[in-house]
């Protein structure tokens, strides 16, 4: 595969753009610390052109946008409508209908009890790292509207602490970082991943206990904030962006160190697969503080390609699929633009 930057998208929002996904629509959506997300169409024609046309703005968070999700189709002939879900510094997780823009639920949590999130397969529960709380949520879209001391306010159904470290590294700033960051649902929904700000990465089984996430196994090697996650090959691999400047490999089963994956000049900041069709694309995407996108081969376990064409940090990074089926990964970050790369096949 071979990247190759096909429009840019000025002033795509007012401020920093920290968040971006796709759905199986071909539909892409980015979330900004202007408040907003907003969805966006590939208009393509011909072999050369490619641009990006805004379809629709979703308003209703009160503070910047700083994850967001959309729901994974289970095959290629599933009809469900895509969902997405964004989470705010609002304290606030809303789950939007992307055909018919609604605001279908909204869960209200405790100030700094959520960060990353993630959509299970059966568009019903939402993941989210747990932030101060240093666990993971399951919230579920069913689930009636919840109120604490007469304010509204919605409890998980589910939430499992992750592993601390170890006695010898428990210092008072360590358990201060034990800040839940990223989670990650894998193409079956057979495994569900967390990391924190301390290095954590935890690694959960959900086809036992009811569905409850169980612990697996702890992913070692990183010791610096992990921010993002995501399963590759199938979900055979795991793969993991941290502050140390690598990207990460684990085995899914049973969360061993495969690769540890140098480039970065700064933080790498987020990780992405193609997970259309199965999931079963053997590249990741990374971006990070360096400006980078970067083009990984996890057959080859290398860096087979890096673009900087930023004017700034890139916060996110996501693979889009069309319906007239190319192929582009779209890229967010601090200048407020979109970029669009076409990739095709070398």
């Amino acid at each position: 595969m071979k990247l190759r930057l096909c429009s840019r998208k000025e002033a795509a929002h007012a401020d920093a753009v920290w968040a971006c996904t796709s759905t199986s629509t071909g539909c892409i959506l980015t979330g900004s610390l202007d408040e907003t997300v907003k969805s966006w169409n590939v208009a393509a024609s011909g072999s050369d052109a490619a641009s990006l046309e805004e379809a629709h703005v979703y308003s209703g968070h009160g503070l910047g946008v700083v994850s967001l999700a959309s729901s994974p189709s289970s095959s290629a002939s599933d009809t469900s409508a895509p969902l997405c879900v964004s989470n705010a510094l609002d304290s606030s997780i809303r789950v939007w209908d992307i055909a018919s823009h609604a605001n279908i639920k909204t869960f209200n949590t405790p100030p700094g009890e959520s960060w990353g999130v993630a959509m299970h397969p059966d568009n019903r529960h939402v993941y989210a790292a747990g932030g101060s709380t240093g666990a993971l949520h399951i919230y579920d879209l069913t689930a009636p509207a919840g109120s604490e001391n007469g304010i509204r306010m919605d409890k998980p159904v589910a939430s499992v602490p992750l592993p601390k470290p170890g006695a010898a590294v428990l210092t008072s700033e360590r358990k201060r970082q034990h800040y839940a960051m990223a989670v990650a649902v894998s193409p079956s929904a057979s495994r569900v991943a967390c990391s924190a700000a301390d290095g954590i990465v935890a690694l959960y089984d959900t086809q036992a206990n009811g569905g409850v996430p169980t612990l697996i196994a702890t992913c070692e090697g990183h010791a610096s904030p992990v921010r993002a996650l995501c399963f590759v090959d199938n979900g055979r691999l795991l793969a993991t962006a941290s502050d140390d400047t690598h990207v990460h490999l684990y085995d899914a089963k049973t969360g061993a160190l495969v690769e540890a994956m140098a480039g970065h000049d700064g933080w790498a900041v987020s990780v992405s697969a193609d997970n259309a069709d199965g999931g079963d694309s053997r590249y990741v995407l990374s971006t990070g503080t360096d400006g980078a996108v970067k083009l990984w081969d996890t057959d080859a376990r290398a860096c087979v390609q890096t673009l900087k064409d930023s004017r700034g940090a890139l916060w996110d990074a996501c693979f889009v699929r069309t319906n007239d089926s190319r192929r582009f990964v779209a890229a967010v970050g601090e200048g407020k633009e979109v970029l669009l790369y076409e990739a095709s096949t070398e």
